[in-house]
C-alpha cells in the first residue's frame, strides 16, 4: 500500500513548465553579468580545466544566467534535488534575495533526474543503497536528502559532491536509491569497508546492500533477509518527453488551421466614453466576420473592480452565451450585444478586470472543439495606471499570471491589444507595459498597442491569420522541440531550443504568415524584463522580479504603436520561434517512468 501510493503521483506526467523550471528561468532572467562572473569563479574547482567553462558561459552574451543555469545542469551540479551550490553562488554574488527564493522553494514530490550521458565520465562512482523501508511508510525526497546528508557526515565530504541520481522500487518493501559522488577513490574505499563493517550509520539507514558502479554488491544483512538487487547500467534510462495533446483522443494531437475557435475579450468600462466601447465592438465584429474559416465565438466584456473592492455589487465581469450556447457560429452581432449589454464594472474604478475575463476564457479554453485551433483576443484601455503591475491584482483573489499559465497548457494562445483613445494621453504609450507584453508570451501571443480603433479591426485580421498559420505548423515544431529536449537528456532551454527550432525550420523550408508592422518591420523579441513576467509563478514573483531587475535593464521600447500592419508569408525569425517554443514547452510533459510502472 505504500509504495502504490507513493508511485501513484510518479506515473502521472510531468509538466515542462513546472514551478521549479519557473523558480530557475525567474532567477536567470534576474542574474547580472557580475553575478554570473562570480558564479563561474566559484565553480571553476568544481570543473575539469579541459571543460573549457568559459566558452561555455560568456558572462556579456545576452541569455547568459539561463546559459549559466543550464551549464550547470549538464554537469549535474543542479537538480530539484540538490540547489545547495546554486545557493552558495548566489550568496557568493551577493544576491541574497535569489538564495533565500532557492531556499524557500519546496520539493513536492521525487523528481527525475536531468543527467547528460556525457557526464557519466565526470561522473566518479555510482553508489546503489538498497533499504529497507518495511512498507509501513512512503519513501519521500525527506528520506532521500537524509541519506544524502548521512553520506556527507560518513565519509566527511561535502553535500554539493553527493548528488540523488534515482529511486527503483524493489519487492520485499525496499527501494534502490542510487547517488552520484564526486569524490576520490579513497573515500570510496572507506564507504565499502564501512558496508562490510556493518557500520552503524548505514545501518540505522536501513541499508542492506551496496554496490558501487558494475562492481559486486556488498551485504551488510544476513542471507535470510537479503532482497534481489536488479543488474543497473552506468547511466539509467531517461523519462522520455511527448506531448500531452490528444490523451484521451491521439486523432486530436495537432489542431486544424482550419477551424478556429475564437474567445473574445471585450473591456467596457465606465472609464470609457460609451461611443469608445462601441467603436471597438464594431472593429472587432468586423475582422471576426472578415476571417474565413470554419469559426466559432464566444463573448466576454469586462470592467474595473470597485474601488471599495468587494463591497461593490451587481454587474461586473460577464460571459455573453451568444445564441444560447458557449460558442456561437456564423455572423455575430458584436456590436449590438455589447451596446444592449452596455458598460460594465464599477463605476468607482478600482483595479482592472482582465483576470476575471483571463478566468472566464480558461473556463471556456476546455469547452471548445478539441481539434480546434484556439486564441483568446483581449482589449483593453490603456490610463495612467496600466504599466503598474499592482494595478493588475483582483479583489477575488484571482492571479493573472497563474491564470494565463492554465491558458497556454489549454492550448490557448492570448493575444492583447491595449488602446489610447485620447491624443492627450500618448505618454501612455512611452510606458512600457511588461505585464501585458509577458502574460501574452506565456501562451506563444503577442502584445500590441494601438492610438486609433480604427486600426483594431486589421490587428484582429492579422493575429488570426497568424495563429492559423502557427497551428499548421506545430506539428513540425513538436517533432523538432520534443526531439531536441530528449536528445539533450530533459534540459528545457528555451533560450537554445528556440534557436535549434529557428536553424531547422529554415532547413525544411518551412514559411509561416509572419506580422509585420511600420513597412513590413518584423516584431521585436520581448524584452528581458517582460520576459521575467513571462516566467513569473504569479503575480506577486512578476513584482518581485521586476522590482529587483529594473535597477539593471534599460532596454529599448520593444512595443510601439501600431500605426500600420501587414503579415507576410515568411520564413519565421527568432521572435516567432521563440513564441512557437513556448507553446510547445506548456503542451509537452515528461512522461510516467516506465521502471516504476512495471512494480505494478
Amino acid at each position: 500500500m505504500m509504495a502504490s501510493s507513493a508511485q501513484s503521483d510518479s506515473l502521472k506526467p510531468k509538466s515542462l513548465i513546472n514551478d521549479f523550471r519557473l523558480l530557475l528561468t525567474g532567477i536567470a532572467l534576474e542574474l547580472r553579468t557580475i553575478d554570473v562572473e562570480t558564479i563561474l569563479f566559484l565553480l571553476k574547482d568544481h570543473f575539469n580545466p579541459h571543460e573549457r567553462l568559459e566558452e561555455q558561459v560568456r558572462p556579456k552574451e545576452q541569455n547568459c544566467g539561463i546559459r549559466l543555469l543550464t551549464c550547470l545542469h549538464d554537469h549535474f551540479f543542479l537538480s530539484e534535488n540538490n540547489l545547495d551550490l546554486l545557493i552558495k553562488g548566489l550568496n557568493t554574488a551577493k544576491r541574497q534575495e535569489l538564495a533565500e527564493r532557492v531556499k524557500k522553494y519546496t520539493v513536492k514530490s521525487v523528481d527525475y533526474i536531468q543527467v547528460p550521458a556525457e557526464t557519466s565520465s565526470a561522473m566518479s562512482y555510482l553508489v546503489h543503497f538498497i533499504v529497507n523501508i518495511g512498507g509501513k511508510s512512503p519513501f519521500t525526497n525527506d528520506n532521500i536528502q537524509q541519506i544524502r546528508r548521512c553520506i556527507g557526515k560518513g565519509l566527511a565530504i561535502e553535500l554539493i559532491d553527493v548528488f540523488f541520481w534515482s529511486v527503483d522500487w524493489l519487492q520485499s518493501g525496499c527501494v534502490d536509491v542510487t547517488y552520484a559522488l564526486h569524490t576520490n577513490e579513497d573515500k570510496i574505499l572507506q564507504l565499502q569497508k564501512d558496508a562490510l563493517n556493518k557500520k552503524d550509520w548505514l545501518t540505522r539507514l536501513g541499508v542492506q546492500i551496496l554496490r558501487v558502479n558494475e562492481q559486486s554488491p556488498i551485504m551488510i544483512t544476513s542471507k535470510d533477509k537479503q532482497v534481489c538487487m536488479k543488474q543497473p547500467c552506468t547511466l539509467r534510462p531517461r523519462q522520455a518527453v511527448r506531448s500531452v495533446l490528444g490523451n484521451t483522443c491521439p486523432d486530436t494531437i495537432l489542431h486544424s488551421s482550419e477551424m478556429v475557435d475564437i474567445i473574445l475579450a471585450i473591456e467596457v468600462p465606465w472609464s470609457v466614453n460609451v461611443h469608445h466601447c462601441k467603436a471597438v465592438a464594431d472593429q472587432c465584429d468586423e475582422a471576426i466576420n472578415n476571417f474565413e474559416s470554419n469559426k466559432r465565438i464566444s463573448l466576454i466584456t469586462y470592467g474595473h473592480h470597485s474601488a471599495r473592492k468587494p463591497s461593490c455589487t451587481g454587474l461586473k465581469f460577464e460571459h455573453i452565451a451568444l445564441g444560447g450556447e458557449d460558442f456561437h457560429e456564423g455572423s455575430l452581432p458584436i456590436t449590438d450585444t455589447v451596446t444592449k449589454r452596455g458598460q460594465c464594472g464599477s463605476q468607482t474604478l478600482g483595479n482592472s478586470g482582465i483576470a476575471d475575463a483571463l478566468r472566464c476564457a480558461y473556463g471556456l479554453a476546455n469547452s471548445v472543439r478539441p481539434q480546434a485551433t484556439k486564441v483568446c483576443i483581449l482589449t483593453c484601455f490603456l490610463s495612467d495606471k496600466s504599466s503598474n503591475l499592482e494595478h493588475y491584482k483582483c479583489y477575488h483573489g484571482i492571479d493573472p499570471v497563474k491564470i494565463c499559465h492554465l491558458l497556454a497548457e489549454s492550448c490557448a494562445s492570448l493575444y492583447i491589444v491595449g488602446i489610447v483613445t485620447n491624443e492627450k494621453d500618448e505618454h501612455i504609450l512611452r510606458k512600457e507595459n511588461h505585464f501585458l507584453s509577458g502574460i501574452t508570451h506565456i501562451t506563444g501571443g503577442r502584445y500590441f498597442e494601438i492610438n486609433d480603433i480604427n486600426r483594431l479591426r486589421p490587428v484582429i485580421e492579422y493575429i488570426l491569420k497568424e495563429t492559423a498559420s502557427i497551428e499548421k505548423v506545430m506539428g513540425t515544431v513538436n517533432d523538432i522541440v520534443i526531439g531536441e529536449i530528449n536528445a539533450q537528456y530533459g534540459d528545457v532551454n528555451n533560450v537554445h531550443l528556440a534557436e535549434h527550432l529557428n536553424d531547422e525550420l529554415h532547413k525544411r523550408n518551412v514559411k509561416v504568415e509572419k506580422i509585420k508592422i511600420h513597412q513590413g518591420t518584423p516584431l521585436k523579441p520581448i524584452s528581458k524584463l517582460s520576459e521575467r513576467v513571462a516566467w513569473a509563478n504569479d503575480l506577486d514573483d512578476a513584482i518581485e522580479g521586476l522590482k529587483n531587475m529594473r535597477i539593471t535593464h534599460n532596454e529599448p521600447a520593444e512595443v510601439q504603436a501600431t500605426q500600420e500592419i501587414q503579415v507576410s508569408h515568411d520564413d519565421p525569425d527568432m521572435e516567432v520561434s521563440s513564441r512557437m517554443v513556448i507553446r510547445q514547452l506548456h503542451r509537452s510533459a515528461y512522461s510516467m517512468n516506465k521502471s516504476i510502472q512495471k512494480v505494478n
